[in-house]
């Protein structure tokens, strides 16, 4: 959806994800390989080469103009590394939330609420302009306003690439 749709988001979570990308295919085990290959249509070689540079989202983050909150428990931060290094190094809006000792299917009180409150804490934010007044949540906040400024800059960069529109005579 954020790499291969035009329909805008104004902000979006991915937790715990598996988009399919290269890095993935690299660390995943056998089963979660066939399943990416089956999705992509071939192997990330050769000839497949092509389908996954057009296809995977890690090769693709270009024409992602969504902020985004990847969220994941420690054990598997390697799995969401590709897309949040990659949308850091264009300068995009992306957030990293690692759940120290989590497992997939949050069981701690603590930390599904960690996971939820940030969710909740996250689209207030980008779709509200709300902030929780939380102490606690100061640095939070600090770095999503900077994130705010790179997505103001990213918008303004992308409407100068878009043409205007013309009149109909």
């Amino acid at each position: 959806m954020l790499t291969h749709s035009k329909f805008p988001l104004a902000a979006a979570e991915a937790a715990d994800n598996i988009d399919g990308g290269y890095f993935q295919y690299v660390l995943g085990d056998n089963a979660l390989r066939a399943s990416i290959e089956g999705d992509k249509g071939a192997a990330p070689f050769g000839k497949g080469l092509e389908t996954w540079m057009r296809e995977a989202p890690g090769f693709n983050v270009d024409k992602i103009h969504t902020p985004l909150r990847l969220e994941s428990e420690s054990a598997g931060i390697l799995y969401l590394w590709e897309m949040f290094s990659n949308l850091r190094y264009l300068g995009k809006p992306v957030e990293l939330f690692v759940i120290p000792n989590g497992v997939h299917i949050l069981q701690n009180p603590a930390q599904r609420l960690a996971s939820q409150g940030g969710t909740v804490d996250w689209f207030c934010f980008w779709l509200k302009g709300e902030e929780d007044p939380d102490p606690a949540k100061h640095e939070q906040y600090a770095r999503w306003r900077d994130l705010r400024k790179l997505q103001e800059g990213n918008d303004k960069e992308k409407s100068k690439q878009i043409p205007a529109a013309r009149g109909v005579n």
